[in-house]
């Protein structure tokens, strides 16, 4: 695909086609008034403009509105004029537009307790005559895409009936075919039993039960919806259900999933959540990009001149990544939203954010306590990134032997368990090798990690405790092991008590021999300062590449503010993304692409050259991870040149990578410098010095 539309392609294979889905962008007439109830109001109309402007850039072979174009709703004296206006400025747009009725288009859900009329035989003539059908089918490659009208569901309409024998009909047509569903409200957010009257924010019954019970029998690969202006997450079967977020603004109310002070507008202008989705078809998969646009009004704020936005791989566990995320915290809660305008019920919902944050990171590998996999709502979560090939290593903290967990022999069960060793950096030897054998005949990787409390840090009362091991704690395991006799699989390395990990660490990787476990490298984050985050993490990262076979094992995924420790997260406590998850993100998909790429496509027209230093320390070697093929293992060299100047080799690609700005004046004058990588802004652009960025970031060179 073009690199010159503003968007960056080069990380991704190429789809069998790809689609834009854009969810409740809610435009609105601009105006000089200030809207006393919420001031971001008046910043919609420009919300929009510029999502329409980066969408003007973005090649993609339709765009399907989930619904809800305007602000204004059907009874309303300038809903007409706002209305036609949006659907025009979409239709502007090189790239044919699919449109999904929603209750700002032709009317609530008859439910007698909603805030405005249901959906009325005039609405619904009125939308079909600017909109086309609001039922319809689209065929493309092997997949049929079925839209259909939720706000004339339960309604007794004659179209409603009209368009429940269509779907019935469509859906017996599509088999052999992947099928794609998308309405506009919620088929459930908690569960899909949950009442409906008085509920704002799901479909009624008796259309509810039939539409499950339809996408059930035909297998339907994925359900879209929208209205809530959040992301939520399930499964029907084995159907992905999602709810998108919206470009324009979040719903108050919702931000009661998190434990926090509320957003901006009590809730209503959590800009960190406000994008878009991209979605690409490929024949054994359906890869679905969220593209944020954090509520800006201008287009340069997103790219700026020269730039490119880099569409990075949704998903790491394909990828032969080595990183990796401790969650201290479950992937899954749950709560009831209070009572409040404009439902009058509770409503159940689950913060789903930290499962579509690990499938944005790529996060590769997850590390969680063994009881989260007992825990059937966690379970059902991990379970559904297993499929998607993430490694799951489980832990448990015990005297004795951890249990072989439940389901351990399906195929997306956990990989690896983890025996924490309280106070002792061997295990009891009477016990291990009967668990390493129980472990090894269900397939299950052995780590062990001890827990050995009363390492000193600067600033705390109390010493802290260290999980994993210390250069010391190495030399001894393996010491017992080769006495013994006995392998385990991997070793917990924790980096966060060493002052300079990567001397410490290399020196020791250069001293194994074959048959040693391979390492998991934890690094904390025990800081507030996101730059010293993103620095710590991309060192942690080079250090990882630079051992073959080992992972890096990042957290906390959230922020810590209310313990012992408090430290900034990959994500803050509304889930949002801090620089480090933009860093994580983006040297995982430039450095593991979905696919192999070539040494040409990273090649841009412009080179520099810039002076020598010192020889670089250099070390390297063929990368193992788990549950990837031996012939998928790829030739990498990782040399330090300064402590802020690393060069990255993987088969015919070449990174700088950059920690801070003496590292630049570092770079050998032999280097071609190509193209600049910003980490934080997710950017690319031909290299010029011209365009300095944040730290840390890469080059790629020749």
């Amino acid at each position: 695909m073009s690199q010159t539309t503003g968007f960056d392609f080069s990380l991704l294979e190429e789809p069998l086609f790809q689609y834009v889905v854009v969810a409740d962008s809610h435009d609105k007439l601009p105006t000089a008034a200030v809207d006393p109830e919420f001031p971001s109001r008046q910043w919609q109309h420009d919300r929009v403009t510029t999502l329409l402007a980066l969408l003007h850039r973005l090649p993609a072979d339709f765009l399907i509105h989930l619904g809800d174009l305007v602000q204004e709703y059907p009874e309303t004296k300038s809903f007409p004029e706002t209305f036609r206006a949006a659907v025009k400025a979409f239709h502007e747009l090189p790239m044919p537009i699919h449109h999904v009725a929603g209750n700002h288009d032709v009317g609530d859900k008859p439910d007698r307790t909603m805030p405005t009329h249901p959906a009325s035989e005039e609405s619904l003539a009125y939308y079909h005559e600017v909109c086309g059908r609001s039922w319809y089918r689209i065929d493309r490659e092997d997949c049929a895409l079925l839209v259909i009208n939720s706000q004339i569901l339960d309604s007794g309409m004659p179209a409603e009936n009209e368009q429940r024998l269509w779907l019935e009909s469509e859906l017996s047509n599509s088999a052999g075919k992947r099928v794609l569903l998308f309405l506009h409200l919620p088929l459930y957010l908690g569960n899909s039993n949950e009442p409906a009257t008085g509920n704002y924010d799901v479909l009624g019954n008796p259309s509810r039960r039939w539409l499950l019970d339809l996408i059930a029998k035909h297998d339907v690969s994925m359900v879209s919806g929208a209205h809530v202006h959040f992301a939520f997450f399930d499964t029907i079967d084995r159907t992905e259900y999602h709810q998108l977020a919206s470009p324009c603004f979040t719903r108050p109310g919702f931000s009661h999933l998190f434990s926090s002070p509320p957003p901006s507008e009590r809730g209503r202008n959590d800009q960190s959540k406000l994008g878009f989705y991209l979605v690409r078809i490929f024949p054994d998969a359906i890869k679905q990009h969220f593209i944020r646009t954090a509520g800006a009004r201008r287009v340069e704020e997103l790219v700026p001149p020269g730039s490119r936005v880099v569409v990075f791989p949704a998903d790491g566990g394909q990828r032969g990544s080595p990183l990796g995320v401790t969650l201290r915290e479950p992937i899954l809660r749950e709560v009831e939203v209070p009572i409040a305008f404009p439902s009058v019920v509770r409503q159940r919902v689950r913060n789903d954010y930290p499962f579509y944050n690990l499938r944005e990171m790529g996060a590769a590998h997850l590390r969680v306590p063994s009881h989260d996999w007992e825990d059937e709502s966690q379970r059902s979560r991990l379970s559904h990134l297993m499929k998607e090939g993430v490694s799951l290593t489980l832990f448990s903290l015990k005297e004795t032997p951890p249990d072989i967990p439940s389901d351990v022999a399906k195929k997306c069960g956990p990989t690896a368990l983890e025996w924490q060793l309280p106070g002792q950096i061997t295990p009891p030897e009477q016990d291990f090798p009967s668990w390493a054998q129980a472990c090894r005949e269900k397939d299950l990787q052995t780590i062990l990690a001890p827990v050995i409390p009363g390492s000193a840090q600067k600033g705390k009362q109390h010493p802290r405790t260290r999980i994993g091991y210390s250069v010391a704690g190495v030399v001894e395991i393996l010491k017992w092991l080769h006495e013994r006799e006995q392998r385990v699989d991997r070793l917990v390395i924790d980096l966060g008590f060493d002052e300079n990990p990567w001397d410490v660490w290399t020196d020791l990787a250069q001293q194994r021999t074959s048959g040693d476990p391979a390492w998991d490298l934890k690094l904390g984050f025990d800081s507030t300062d996101d730059d010293q985050n993103c620095l710590a993490l991309a060192e942690a990262f080079a250090l990882c590449l630079a051992i073959p076979g080992s992972r890096l094992l990042v957290d906390p995924l959230t922020d810590h503010d209310r313990t012992m420790d408090a430290g900034n997260g990959l994500t803050d406590t509304l889930h949002n993304p801090r620089p480090s998850f933009a860093v994580y993100r983006a040297l995982n998909g430039i450095l593991f692409p979905e696919t192999k790429v070539t040494h040409e496509r990273w090649n841009a027209l412009s080179s520099t050259r810039c002076e020598s230093t010192a020889p670089p320390q250099r070390l390297g070697g063929k990368m193992h991870h788990l549950d990837t093929d031996e012939n998928c293992a790829e030739e990498n060299t990782v040399s330090r040149f300064t402590r802020s100047l690393y060069s990255i080799v993987m088969a015919d690609r070449k990174f700088a990578l950059v920690l801070d700005a003496d590292a630049q004046a570092a770079i050998p004058e032999a280097w071609s410098l190509t193209t600049l990588w910003d980490l934080r802004r997710g950017q690319s652009r031909s290299w010029s010095e011209k365009h300095p960025v944040e730290t840390p970031y890469l080059i790629s060179y020749t």
